[in-house]
């Protein structure tokens, strides 16, 4: 999956979804849906029973696909981007240390939430190897030292993130 992806995924019975939309695509649509049988062929039961007796995927399960509402939700990841401040991509450190690693930390947040999904914070502790309470402290402590806003970055992590300094203190010492 490329950053600039956003993944739909489900399962239905023996079979797995997974509905990618790149969001640099010249349209809002899916670019690419994969459908796979996820049950053991060797071991007999009612999932493999029901796939012999659709012989392969069928045609149910594609028209069960949301594709409105993935649109849907590309169309609104597309718009959110767009509105976002620009900011450069940098790794958000595995210890916070300065307002600037808050920072960072709120504008990988500010990422994730913009690729939709589910449990966005869950995602991103993930990523990042941290308790997903770890991650909800930190947080709050970026809240706190006004660097998020609960939606997205303030000024002053923006602010931050492009000058490379490390507190706002500096930032306010150079104005």
């Amino acid at each position: 999956m490329r950053r600039d992806d956003l993944l739909w995924e489900d399962e239905r019975g023996p079979w797995a979804i997974k509905v990618t939309c790149n969001l640099n695509a010249p349209f809002d649509g899916p670019t690419e849906v994969r459908v796979w049988f996820t049950a053991d062929p060797d071991d007999p039961g009612p999932e493999v029973d029901a796939a012999m007796a659709t012989d392969g995927i069928p045609t149910t399960l594609l028209r069960a696909i949301p594709l409105v509402e993935i649109r849907g939700k590309a169309r609104a990841c597309r718009k959110h981007r767009a509105e976002a401040p620009e900011v450069p991509h940098e790794p958000v450190p595995k210890r916070m240390a300065t307002e600037r690693d808050y920072a960072l930390l709120a504008a990988e947040l500010f990422r994730v939430r913009s690729m939709g999904g589910r449990a966005p914070q869950a995602a991103l502790a993930k990523r990042q190897g941290i308790a997903k309470a770890t991650l909800s402290e930190r947080i709050k402590r970026a809240r706190d030292l006004g660097l998020w806003d609960g939606k997205a970055l303030t000024s002053t992590a923006v602010a931050l993130i492009l000058t490379g300094k490390a507190s706002s203190a500096e930032l306010d010492n150079n104005e």
